[in-house]
């Protein structure tokens, strides 16, 4: 069985997406500057939860 997690997922599911002008919103989990460069990279905006 191969375990992951969401913080490992993330790139994956977003790789196919087109975020251009469109705003991703995730929860507090995916608060890392990696993943906002995902989205940012490829045109679209973001939204984290903080705790």
């Amino acid at each position: 069985m191969n375990k992951t997690n969401e913080i490992v997922a993330f790139p994956a599911l977003i790789e196919p997406l087109d975020p251009t002008s469109r705003v991703v919103i995730t929860d507090t989990m995916h608060t890392q500057k990696n993943q906002a460069g995902l989205i940012a990279d490829k045109g679209g905006h973001f939204v984290f939860g903080v705790k």
